[in-house]
C-alpha cells in the first residue's frame, strides 16, 4: 500500500513538473483555437429555407441556411477540423462544419492527438488534390453509436445533397465503421457522390480544392436553460418514470467538461446528497438527462425521407412487409437495458417478428423498417430506425422507470417529426442484469391501438 502511494505522488510531482516547463505559448496554443460558424468566414452562394418548428416542444421556427465554398484550406488529420490559415503571422480559425459544442471540445481536450490544432508549420503540410469539391463530413464527436451517426451527422449530410444537387465528393474522416460505409454506398446510389478518406499521410494537409460547408441542420441546446416549464410539466406527469417524485428543484445539472449537461446531480437532504467527487465520479447518486440535447430540424428530416423514398424507388430496397417488428437487443447491446419477459410477450404478440438488427446489412434494416406497421423495443440505437418507416406507422418505446428525468424523449421526437405514432411504456427498473420487465398486457394493447 505504501509503495503504491509513492508511486502516485511521483506521478503527480512530476506531472506537475512536465507542466511547469511547458512554455506559456506552447501550452496556449496546443489549448486554444478559435472556432467560428462558416457563416463568419464567407457567403453562401446557395440558400434554403430551414425548418425548425416542432409540436412537441411548442417551437415555431424557421431560418435561412447557406452553402459555402472556402478555398486554400488546411486539415487537421486527427480531428477532422478544417482550418483558415491567412498567413504566417496569426492562428488559424477553425470552419465549424458540424456544431460548435463539438470542435469546442475538441479545443479543450487533454487526448494527445487533438494538441496540435494549431502552431503546425504551413509549409510542411502536405498537400491534397481532389478533382472536383468536396464536402467535408466529420463524425460527431467520432461517435460509432448508431443512433448518433444518423441523427447527429446523416441528417445533415442527407440535407446538403438534397439542397446542393451536383457531383460531390464526402471528404470524411478515417475509421468510418462498416455500417457508416454502407450507408455511403446507398448515398452514392441516390446522389452519385464519392465518399474519400482523409489521408493519413500528415498531420496536417493542404487542401487544393474547394471545400463545401453548410450551416448546421440540427440544433444542440443547453439543457440547463431551455424550457423549464415543459422539464416540470414531464415530471408531474408521469409518474412512472419519476418513482421518487422529485421536484425540478431537486435536481441540478452536471456538466463534466461538456456545453450540454448529461445528467441531474440530485440535490436534497439525507441519502440523495453527494457525498463526495468520487461518488459523483463512479455515477453513483446521478439520473440521466437526456430529454434535448438535440433538436433536428423537420428540413433534414424530410430530406432523410426523400432519400428512402428515392433508394425505394430505384428498386434497392427489397419490399418486406409484417405487421410488427420487435428489436431484440441480448447479442447486440453493450449498454444491456432488455426486456426480461421478453419470451412471454413475443408469445403473446405471434405477428411481431424478434429481429436482431445489429447483425443485419443496414439495406436490409431499412427495408424491415419500411415495411412494418409497428415497431417496438426497448430505449436503444434500433428505434432510430423509425426514420425509415412509412408515415402513419407506429413506435412502442420500452423505458425503465428512473433511468433518466424526464424519460428520454429522443425517439418521440423523431416520430414527431417523422409525422409516426408514440407510445412510451414504463418497464420496472433495471435490476443488476440490466434488465427490466414489462407489463405484456400493457404492451399487446398498444400494438393494437397504433396499428388499428
Amino acid at each position: 500500500m505504501t509503495k503504491n502511494l509513492q508511486r502516485f505522488k511521483a506521478h503527480l510531482v512530476g506531472a506537475f513538473r512536465a507542466r511547469a516547463k511547458r512554455p506559456l505559448d506552447r501550452f496556449v496554443a496546443e489549448r486554444s483555437v478559435r472556432i467560428a460558424p462558416v457563416r463568419e468566414l464567407a457567403f453562401p452562394f446557395q440558400q434554403f429555407e430551414v425548418d425548425f418548428s416542432n409540436p412537441l416542444y411548442g417551437i415555431s421556427h424557421r431560418e435561412t441556411a447557406g452553402i459555402y465554398s472556402l478555398e486554400d484550406l488546411f486539415i487537421h488529420r486527427d480531428s477532422g477540423l478544417a482550418l483558415l490559415a491567412p498567413d504566417e503571422t496569426f492562428w488559424p480559425i477553425g470552419v465549424a462544419e458540424s456544431g460548435l459544442e463539438d470542435y469546442q471540445l475538441l479545443a479543450l481536450q487533454y487526448g494527445k492527438k487533438y494538441r496540435p490544432l494549431v502552431g503546425f508549420n504551413r509549409q510542411q503540410a502536405a498537400d491534397f488534390v481532389l478533382n472536383r469539391p468536396a464536402f467535408l463530413f466529420n463524425v460527431f464527436k467520432r461517435k460509432t453509436n448508431y443512433y448518433h451517426f444518423i441523427v447527429d451527422n446523416a441528417l445533415r449530410l442527407v440535407t446538403f445533397l438534397e439542397q446542393y444537387d451536383a457531383p460531390v465528393t464526402v471528404l470524411a474522416s478515417p475509421g468510418l465503421s462498416g455500417y457508416m460505409r454502407e450507408f455511403f454506398e446507398l448515398l452514392g446510389y441516390v446522389y452519385g457522390c464519392s465518399l474519400t478518406d482523409i489521408p493519413t499521410s500528415a498531420s496536417h494537409l493542404r487542401v487544393r480544392s474547394p471545400l463545401l460547408f453548410m450551416d448546421d441542420v440540427v440544433r444542440r441546446f443547453d439543457n440547463s436553460g431551455f424550457n423549464f416549464d415543459w422539464v416540470r410539466a414531464r415530471l408531474a406527469n408521469e409518474p412512472a418514470a419519476n418513482r421518487e417524485n422529485l421536484s425540478l428543484d431537486h435536481l441540478k445539472p452536471i456538466r463534466q467538461g461538456y456545453l450540454v449537461p448529461k445528467f441531474w446531480r440530485l440535490d436534497k437532504a439525507g441519502r440523495h446528497r453527494i457525498r463526495s467527487w468520487w461518488l459523483e465520479k463512479a455515477g453513483r447518486n446521478r439520473i440521466r438527462n437526456n430529454y434535448l440535447p438535440i433538436l433536428p430540424s423537420r428540413t433534414a428530416v424530410d430530406c432523410f425521407t426523400r432519400f428512402i423514398e428515392r433508394l425505394e424507388e430505384a428498386g434497392h430496397l427489397k419490399a418486406q412487409s409484417s405487421k410488427g417488428v420487435f428489436i431484440s437487443r441480448y447479442k447486440d447491446s453493450t449498454r444491456g437495458r432488455n426486456v426480461a419477459n421478453e419470451e412471454a410477450l413475443l408469445a403473446a404478440v405471434p405477428e411481431v417478428i424478434p429481429t436482431d438488427f445489429g447483425i443485419l446489412p443496414l439495406v436490409e434494416q431499412i427495408a424491415i423498417a419500411r415495411g412494418t406497421k409497428v415497431l417496438v423495443g426497448m430505449h436503444g440505437a434500433g428505434l432510430t430506425n423509425a426514420l425509415f418507416m412509412r408515415e402513419g406507422a407506429g413506435v412502442i418505446e420500452i423505458v425503465p422507470a428512473g433511468q433518466s428525468l424526464p424519460a428520454s424523449n429522443l425517439f418521440e421526437n423523431l416520430c414527431a417529426l417523422r409525422r409516426l405514432k408514440y407510445r412510451r411504456i414504463f418497464a420496472s427498473p433495471l435490476d443488476a442484469a440490466r434488465q427490466a420487465k414489462v407489463d405484456v398486457g400493457e404492451v399487446t394493447a398498444a400494438i393494437e391501438e397504433v396499428v388499428r
